[in-house]
């Protein structure tokens, strides 16, 4: 009898052990695919953002380029509060609207990949950082780049109203964005 008990218990045993270890390879198997499928959406969305932002840059290179081809012989620098134009230059100005929003493009992205390296903060500030949310807000300053050029040569009127609100909405995306994944 007790040759059976101690057979039965080894089977038993066994068997416990057989549905833990497959309980515990399910359980880091679906956290894996949970990891996984949250960084293809990140990637996805930092994909997305990237694409945009680059449309956009080519947007504001294509203006340009009209401009200096084809467009007025000079182009409006500065407006007053109520959108009328102050002061005017060449048109060859327009083209370091371009250059400019490449920059901010590759500083952003740069900051991304590498947050920490530029960065003459303290360590706890370092920390609370993020730089995703700098990537999230970049199209909408983009935009408001394209708005300024578009409005230099005279495509559209400006209204200083439309800048003005985009960078807004930018700052508040930026708070909300860095406030949340302070949270997390």
């Amino acid at each position: 009898f007790n040759i059976i008990l101690k057979f039965w218990l080894m089977q038993k045993t066994q068997e416990t052990n057989k549905s833990h270890k497959d309980w515990e390879r399910r359980k880091i198997k679906s956290i894996f695919v949970q990891k996984t499928d949250s960084a293809n959406i990140n990637n996805n969305h930092n994909m997305k953002s990237k694409i945009l932002s680059l449309a956009i840059i080519i947007a504001i290179t294509i203006i340009a380029l009209y401009c200096v081809l084809s467009g007025p012989e000079t182009i409006i620098l500065h407006w007053n509060i109520g959108g009328e134009a102050e002061s005017y230059g060449s048109k060859y100005l327009i083209l370091t609207l371009p250059v400019i929003s490449f920059i901010v493009f590759l500083l952003i992205v740069n900051q991304e990949k590498h947050p920490y390296d530029t960065s003459l903060m303290s360590e706890k500030s370092r920390k609370n950082r993020n730089p995703k949310a700098l990537r999230d807000i970049m199209p909408i300053l983009l935009l408001a780049i394209l708005y300024i050029t578009a409005c230099s040569v005279q495509i559209i009127s400006m209204s200083s109203l439309v800048p003005f609100s985009l960078i807004i909405i930018a700052i508040i995306l930026f708070i909300y964005k860095s406030r949340k994944s302070i949270n997390q």
